[in-house]
């Protein structure tokens, strides 16, 4: 199926949905003829070149959707669960795993291929180029960037603590559908504020380690890094050993702690432990699991110890997560 709009009507129509309307968007769920089956999907259009949606649904078989839009559009999509796998022309397919994601659509085809193999859950925000240029034109004290610039993002610029808890936000807000246009358009700029924030300490850290340092991180060494990492995130739950990374680095034990903590500012153990409390954040809105038995999918016996982990991460306990989301 081809879309030509970036919308969930699309993925909807396959699932069988119907649509209805609401105060802000539009939600799709299924007829009353399937009792009992708790599966969505709702679309918040703030602004004109704005989308705010989340999905919680069940797909029994494969589906395609092919996106062609007639303008730019930057997409970031914060992924619970499912099999997304992403097809773009001239680059290897990307099976995205669990953690917030980043598509620029530059007026070229690009195909979302949804498995069925586990529950599909998300919440993405799109901003248009146009909207973009737009917003940034009425607050000239603003950097200007386009969504082209946005392609140049990494991962672990918008793959974040902070931001993860604003697309959290954004989650409730959109499946209660009780706020006004503007709470959802100031969490999106949020967003964008927060990855150049990010963008903008990476740069000044990286000018203080060269102002105090002789050595630095090259970019051969950074290649083994991001390998390191991506060994790391195949299964945070269950990390390699620090031996295990230093020997997929090439490098001396010594040598990688250095390493890994110049280019990414924390420790191999503090990115695994914030690794694990960002999932046990998704966790939280089970509320067939106990903070206890939270604690254990991650990795601690002790409850107590995990709320003080969760809470170095993300600045207030699992408790207070879970209170003020009303889980």
């Amino acid at each position: 199926m081809s879309i030509t709009q970036l919308n969930s009507a699309g993925l909807a129509a396959r699932l069988g949905y119907h649509q209805a309307g609401s105060s802000d968007g539009l939600i799709y769920s299924l007829s009353t003829q399937h009792p009992g089956i708790n599966s969505w999907i709702r679309d918040i259009f703030p602004a004109a070149g704005l989308l705010a949606t989340t999905t919680y649904a069940q797909l029994e078989e494969a589906i395609t959707l092919i996106y062609t839009l007639p303008q730019s559009w930057l997409y970031l999509l914060s992924l619970d669960s499912g099999a997304i796998t992403i097809h773009e022309n001239g680059k290897k397919a990307r099976r995205l795993q669990r953690g917030i994601h980043l598509l620029v659509y530059r007026e070229k085809a690009v195909r979302m291929m949804f498995q069925p193999a586990e529950r599909l859950i998300y919440t993405a925000i799109a901003v248009s180029g146009e909207f973009l240029a737009a917003y940034l034109n009425s607050h000239p004290l603003e950097r200007p960037f386009t969504v082209q610039d946005a392609a140049r993002w990494e991962k672990r610029h918008y793959d974040a603590p902070d931001i993860q808890l604003v697309f959290e936000q954004l989650k409730a807000a959109v499946r209660n559908d009780k706020l006004s246009p503007m709470y959802y358009e100031s969490k999106m700029i949020e967003i964008l504020a927060l990855i150049r924030r990010n963008i903008q300490d990476e740069y000044s850290w990286k000018r203080h380690q060269k102002s105090e340092r002789k050595s630095h991180v090259t970019y051969q060494n950074y290649i083994y890094l991001e390998r390191v990492k991506a060994e790391l995130d195949k299964n945070i739950l269950q990390a390699p050993t620090i031996g295990q990374l230093a020997l997929v680095a090439g490098m001396s034990v010594p040598k990688l702690y250095r390493c890994f903590k110049e280019q990414y500012k924390m420790t191999i153990a503090g990115y695994v432990r914030r690794e694990k409390m960002k999932y046990a954040m998704r966790l939280l809105w089970n509320d067939g699991l106990s903070i206890q038995n939270i604690a254990v999918k991650v990795g601690y016996e002790n409850s107590s110890k995990f709320s003080a982990a969760f809470k170095r991460v993300h600045g207030f306990p699992p408790r207070h997560f879970r209170k003020s989301f009303g889980l």
